[in-house]
């Protein structure tokens, strides 16, 4: 583009001194010369500034083709992620009872995302530890799956689920906690799957506890975080410390 426009120029000005001179005989050389130092430098100046114009333009190219490679074989890597976002449902999830200032039955969850691509199947998440717990000899237990309620009608004892699968992407939940704040006297449950309608102690009293929380799959990509949970005020809350992934 800059030749075409620089040619375009010198032809229009060769007319123009042409068209004022009036005859060619009568034009000597120096007329020119401005006009050929004008072509001549500008030509050079292109071809001096394109090849390097172009390496510029490679290497961004190239750049951005690596950037895009990266990424896109970080996500071909199994990665779970814990998530938790205070205050918002259905990580914070509360059925306020009439007269009693804003307490209700209260459950604080968890989320776990499948970050990456690929497939991940057994997944689990746990409880691992609970400092200044009296459950602490429990621990590690499977945290509940949100809407996992089995009937008890033909096993007789509640049976939740260990393990579920999560597609590319996709989040499920899982309950933590529970208290009903609006009793007298409330104490927080833990929500851990039971298997056989074991375990069958999760009560422990209000207080502030240090939790550590690991999800994991078959195929790796394990994420832990720690979370405080306690009872402000007789209302149930859980706050997000730590996170990390491998």
């Amino acid at each position: 583009m800059p030749i075409c426009l620089t040619v375009i120029s010198a032809v229009i000005s060769a007319g123009v001194i042409l068209y004022a001179g009036g005859s060619t005989a009568q034009l000597s050389f120096f007329t020119f010369l401005p006009l050929v130092v004008l072509v001549v430098s500008t030509f050079a100046f292109y071809y001096i500034t394109a090849p390097v114009a172009f390496l510029t333009e490679t290497e961004r190219v190239v750049s951005t083709a690596i950037i895009e490679k990266t990424k896109l074989e970080a996500l071909q890597q199994p990665k779970l992620e814990i998530l938790f976002e205070n205050g918002k449902e259905p990580y914070e999830q509360r059925a306020v009872a009439d007269g009693h200032e804003g307490r209700g039955n209260a459950i604080v969850r968890v989320a776990v995302k499948n970050t990456s691509n690929v497939f991940l199947s057994g997944c689990k998440v746990i409880l691992e530890e609970m400092e200044d717990s009296p459950l602490k000899h429990l621990l590690p237990v499977v945290l509940k799956q949100r809407h996992d309620n089995p009937s008890t009608i033909d096993s007789g004892a509640v049976n939740h689920k260990q393990t579920f699968d999560l597609a590319p992407q996709q989040r499920e939940f899982f309950d933590v906690a529970q208290m009903s704040e609006a009793s007298t006297n409330p104490t927080i449950r833990l929500c851990y799957a039971r298997q056989n309608g074991h375990p069958r102690h999760g009560n422990i009293a209000q207080g502030t506890y240090r939790l550590k929380i690991k999800a994991f799959a078959k195929e790796g990509g394990p994420a832990e975080a720690s979370f405080e949970l306690n009872t402000d005020n007789g209302f149930l809350r859980l706050s997000l410390l730590k996170t990390s992934t491998d």
